[in-house]
């Protein structure tokens, strides 16, 4: 018996087709069945975080970093170390104090 190209495909095609069909019937490990959507659960922190960059003032935030860079490329930009130290202990500390508000 001489099989075809035709007839290997459908073969082929029914083999495929039965076994898609098995999978989705099959459950997975979570008792969930099988499907080509997805679902996807944001957490605590990140709808917070949402909410606190849309809450945020809105800045124009390009005309900060067009003056930075152009002090960079001038060779004029001069780092403050003791701001960015207290700006650092000040994030902590209101962090601190909302993960203690949050208990």
């Amino acid at each position: 018996m001489k099989i075809s190209r035709i007839q290997n495909q459908n073969i082929v095609n029914n083999i495929y087709k039965e076994n898609e069909r098995k999978i989705d019937s099959k459950d997975d490990k979570n008792g969930y069945k099988n499907s080509k959507s997805v679902n996807i659960e944001i957490s605590d922190s990140a709808k917070k975080l949402t909410s606190r960059i849309n809450s945020a003032p809105n800045v124009d935030y390009s005309e900060k970093v067009e003056k930075i860079r152009k002090q960079i490329l001038d060779g004029t930009y001069k780092v403050e170390p003791e701001k960015i130290a207290d700006k650092i202990i000040s994030m902590l500390n209101m962090q601190k104090e909302s993960e203690t508000d949050g208990k």
